[in-house]
């Protein structure tokens, strides 16, 4: 029934947004096709950085550990296409970190080594935004997700990246 349903919702957006979108308009979709690459559909060009290599992987292991990367293309398949499956990417890699010194370090070491990134929370937006076009590394935001501080008297609280609120 949810699947119906959202397909029904799905259609209705495409066909309101086809008069503004063109024939390269976003099209959702609850397909379990993957959708093509998004390099390929908009004719993009790898920008000039390096690739990920085996020395690569082990740094990243021995920085958060085995089971804080994942290099499996079957796992890393959800953090390549966005939640409507409209984009995917190619990303080869996937570390999660669960604080802002271990982001601290993956980002100086990517930075050193010229390796493409792309930050990741929730993979759950509508535009694609936080999924790679490339081979870019993801950084997947998911483990901080914790509340570091509430304030009651001024009614804010300080999260990590990927803290979700009720």
């Amino acid at each position: 029934m949810r699947h119906a349903l959202m397909n029904i919702l799905l259609q209705r957006c495409n066909k309101a947004a086809a008069p503004c979108l063109g024939k390269m308009g976003r099209h959702y979709s609850t397909s379990s096709l993957k959708p093509e690459l998004t390099s390929v559909r908009y004719k993009m060009k790898r920008g000039f950085y390096a690739t990920v290599t085996d020395a690569d992987i082990r740094f990243f292991d021995s920085l958060l550990g085995s089971n804080r990367i994942i290099t499996d293309p079957d796992e890393i398949e959800s953090y390549n296409i966005d939640f409507p499956k409209t984009v995917r990417g190619a990303s080869q890699l996937v570390v999660k970190p669960k604080s802002t010194e271990e982001v601290s370090a993956i980002m100086k070491y990517c930075n050193k080594r010229r390796l493409a990134v792309c930050p990741q929370s929730g993979n759950t937006g509508l535009v694609g935004g936080s999924n790679p076009i490339f081979d870019e590394i993801v950084i997947s935001m998911k483990l901080m997700n914790k509340i570091l501080d509430t304030n009651e008297l001024a009614e804010n609280s300080t999260c990590e990246y990927c803290n979700r609120i009720p």
